[in-house]
């Protein structure tokens, strides 16, 4: 397999000591950790809304998205803010992440498909795995993990 078509970066970022891959034209920002307002009444994995100048965007913890442990955040922790088409335009997520780590552009035959085995809840949201240097980046397919009917709620809360 080689490059995923019309995609030629990726934004690479770490949960513990697991590599994932996000296409780059995804990716609004990166900005530190900010303090985040909860939200009740929401998924466990939508861990509160932040202030980003004067917009307001749910925070989504991948790490309870994907059933790891949760970690405590620190002024270490990182959100990757995101555009994501909805059915009325564009909607803005931010992801926490452990790290981000770099910008990279595969090689061909660098992409490997998911295997079949082994790979029970995070296969619905791969669409391959990266490899360079030495390291695996698993290429998570962002609107797999966000939904279109969490986009909708998350729309609708925005409006209220």
């Amino acid at each position: 397999m080689t490059k995923t078509e019309g995609i030629t970066k990726y934004l690479v970022f770490s949960l513990g000591s697991e590599y994932y891959g996000i296409p780059i034209e995804t990716v609004r920002e990166i900005i530190r950790f900010e303090q985040l307002t909860p939200v009740h009444d929401t998924q466990e994995y939508i861990m509160g809304v932040i202030n980003l100048r004067g917009k307001i965007i749910p925070v989504m913890d991948l790490r309870r998205k994907f059933g790891l442990p949760f970690r405590e955040y620190t002024d270490k922790t990182v959100l990757v803010i995101l555009d994501i088409p909805g059915e009325n335009g564009v909607y803005q997520v931010a992801l926490s992440v452990d790290a981000v780590h770099e910008v990279t552009t595969p090689g061909d035959g660098d992409m490997e498909r998911i295997p079949e085995i082994g790979m029970k809840l995070k296969r619905d949201f791969l669409t391959g795995i990266l490899k360079t240097g030495g390291r695996m980046t698993m290429i998570l397919e962002i609107t797999r993990i966000i939904s279109s009917d969490e986009i909708i709620r998350m729309e609708g809360a925005k409006r209220e």
